[in-house]
């Protein structure tokens, strides 16, 4: 196993003070035999009450509210987890929530007709993974976190979360198991996304933006059937304003 040094931090400014912020959180890495908390910390800036627990797919989730006005709110999560190597777990049994199409990821006419070599689920999966990072070109600022696959598909362009997206609805298509995974990535940057794909015993984990197997250097938050389970902050208040969020993240291995 190596051991990395995870910092996930997001500062959110507001124009005007805000009243009754509920908010949830999905910002602490998952536990798993093949990902191992070692040491974790999370600190929330403002809060009148705060319970952790887990979502419906086994997600850390930390659900909490602000009542009084405010015009800032952030939080802070850090620790240590040691990976063995591949980003994978035994069956879970709700597999087949993986199976479906969702809103964001309805395959288009296109790819209904992509050819996809036979052989095993995984074999099937690395081909799609490759195949989708030569389909679209990186580029930031051209979808948002409701891009549907279809839009995607119109602009040949956006970032990892619409390469797992289109990931996805390919490796469904042809009857693999997959679901979205959030996460960081060793370095310094934003959040990360990829794949995992069940092979028949385990899941196993793709990165369609890198082309390379999810290994060494990621760090899993949470999975779900697409990027709307997985957000890492959401929330409502009360008041009329604008806001600014920041967000910074890095992973080194120690």
């Amino acid at each position: 196993m190596r051991q990395y040094l995870f910092t996930y931090q997001t500062f959110v400014r507001f124009t005007n003070p805000v009243v009754n912020h509920h908010f949830r959180l999905r910002c602490q890495p998952m536990k798993s035999e093949s990902q191992r908390v070692e040491e974790d910390a999370l600190v929330v800036s403002t809060h009148s009450w705060l319970q952790a627990g887990h979502d419906a797919f086994g997600n850390r989730t930390l659900v909490g509210c602000y009542l009084l006005p405010h015009l800032s709110f952030a939080f802070a999560s850090s620790g240590i987890v040691s990976l063995t190597g591949e980003v994978c777990g035994h069956s879970s049994g709700n597999d087949s929530l993986f199976r479906y199409s969702t809103k964001l990821t309805t395959p288009t006419a296109e790819l209904r007709e992509v050819y996809v070599p036979d052989g095993s689920n995984r074999q099937k999966a690395e081909y799609i993974c490759d195949y989708v990072h030569h389909l679209l070109s990186y580029r930031q600022e051209v979808t948002n976190s409701s891009t549907s696959v279809g839009e995607v598909m119109s602009l040949r362009q956006g970032v990892c979360q619409d390469f797992a997206h289109v990931m996805i609805s390919l490796c469904r298509l042809n009857g693999i198991p997959a679901r979205y995974v959030c996460g960081m990535m060793v370095g310094e940057g934003q959040t990360h996304a990829w794949v995992e794909v069940f092979d028949g015993r385990f899941w196993i984990g793709l990165d369609p933006t890198n082309a390379v197997a999810a290994g060494y250097g990621y760090v899993k938050l949470s999975h779900g059937r697409d990027a709307s389970d997985c957000s890492v902050c959401k929330g409502v208040f009360g008041g009329n304003t604008c806001q600014d969020t920041m967000v910074s993240v890095s992973v080194f291995e120690i």
